[in-house]
């Protein structure tokens, strides 16, 4: 694991029986994080996508055997658990966003494995981590299709349970307005339900978006009279 250059040739010769004492099981994790700095460091001279990039003309795709190995170690308690998590961290957090797709596909390849009990128990907070940093890099207006998929398989991690996902302090976001036409010109009104492919229930529609002015500040329902005129 010294060098890339072997990484085509790799076999896991160990069983899961086998695994390394604590001593040797952080020389591991030194190694393979080694190795994934100079993976990353070989693909970007040689301007080739990160999990694309095989080593002097090797059909095999160095990065993702390197994580398939990763994978394979940590599951097998070969390695910490947590080993495929850190490293997973490292590549994102030195990856371009175009390579952070495609590393991130080969996550969602990997789900069934990564969201074992024994792997997430050491490894969640780091894939929370990695998440998140992640979705503060990505633009919410052009990556909205990346950051569903970053959302999903966040749920797919985490239980509806846990306590990171939910909100203890009961802290809401006031200033989230979402602005709805309470009032219709008569002509305007006129016009766009001539214009639309079924009738148009505007009393319907002003109910449905008036309820964000609940979800936005949920308090204010629990006074009597905007609770009777919130049901």
């Amino acid at each position: 694991l010294g060098t890339s250059q072997g990484l085509h040739n790799a076999h896991y010769p160990l069983g899961a029986s086998e695994g390394l004492n604590v001593e040797l099981k952080v020389l591991m994790e030194h190694a393979l994080c080694r190795v994934t700095t100079d993976l990353m460091a070989e693909a970007s001279v040689a301007g080739t996508p990160l999990m694309s990039y095989s080593c002097h003309g090797s059909s095999v795709h160095c990065m993702r055997r390197l994580l398939d190995m990763s994978l394979w170690l940590s599951n097998n308690a070969v390695t910490e658990p947590g080993v495929i998590y850190t490293l997973l961290e490292q590549v994102m957090e030195g990856s371009t966003l175009s390579n952070c797709k495609d590393v991130f596909r080969w996550v969602e390849e990997h789900t069934d494995v990564l969201n074992k009990e024994v792997l997430m128990k050491r490894g969640k907070l780091i894939m929370l981590r990695t998440c998140n940093e992640l979705l503060r890099r990505l633009s919410k207006a052009n990556d909205t299709a990346f950051c569903g998929r970053i959302l999903m398989a966040l749920a797919s991690f985490f239980a509806l349970s846990e306590r990171s996902a939910l909100n203890l302090a009961s802290k809401t976001n006031t200033a989230n307005v979402t602005n709805c036409e309470k009032d219709y010109e008569e002509e305007e009104a006129m016009e766009t339900e001539a214009n639309a492919p079924q009738p148009v229930d505007r009393a319907a529609h002003q109910q449905f978006w008036g309820l964000q002015a609940t979800f936005q500040n949920p308090s204010s329902v629990l006074s009597l009279d905007a609770f009777d005129k919130f049901e």
